[in-house]
């Protein structure tokens, strides 16, 4: 079997093994939810966006401090085992854990009915992030206790994150309602 990093990435996979495929894609969800922070920003002009991409960041720099308290050293034989970095916690399940537990609260405490539909928003969030953690262990860059554990510290990063900023208030610029000034 021959591992081929995905264009423009160094995510190794198995092309011609269809979850390995996806898998390499799912891992470019940090840039992906990233990009949905600077697309709320630039569209609503609100700083809650920017607020909880500090959060994020924040989170971010924990996974870190984490990696190099813990010294775990990835899974398993090569490609992925003794390779760059440390694998304890998870910096993905971390990442997607955030952001599931944001969305979930913001759409909870924020978003009026129809309950069906943000019962499915958030069912389909939950998938995806559940998705892209077990993707990590799929592609052994990491063990499922360092998916778990990432996992964990990136909900109680996000709760924190979400108190201060949902439940304070959501601040604003107040220089405009959105990107045409409407």
């Amino acid at each position: 079997m021959s591992l081929v990093p995905l264009d423009e990435t160094y995510i190794l996979y198995n092309p011609s093994d269809w979850a390995s495929t996806v898998s390499a894609y799912l891992a470019l969800a940090p840039i992906l939810i990233l990009m949905f922070y600077l697309s709320w920003f630039i569209t609503s002009w609100e700083l809650e966006p920017l607020l909880v991409a500090a959060g994020q960041l924040l989170n971010e720099a924990l996974n870190k401090i984490l990696k190099r308290l813990f010294k775990q050293n990835r899974p398993g034989p090569e490609p992925h085992g003794g390779g760059p970095g440390y694998g304890m916690p998870s910096a993905h399940a971390q990442f997607v854990a955030f952001a599931a537990v944001y969305l979930t609260l913001r759409i909870a405490l924020q978003w009026p009915e129809p309950l069906q539909r943000n019962t499915a928003l958030v069912l389909l969030v939950w998938a995806g992030a559940l998705a892209i953690a077990a993707s990590r262990v799929y592609l052994n860059y990491h063990s499922l206790e360092q998916v778990c554990v990432g996992w964990q510290v990136g909900c109680s990063c996000s709760l924190a994150t979400t108190l201060a900023v949902v439940v304070g208030g959501r601040p604003s610029f107040g220089c405009r309602t959105g990107w045409f000034g409407r």
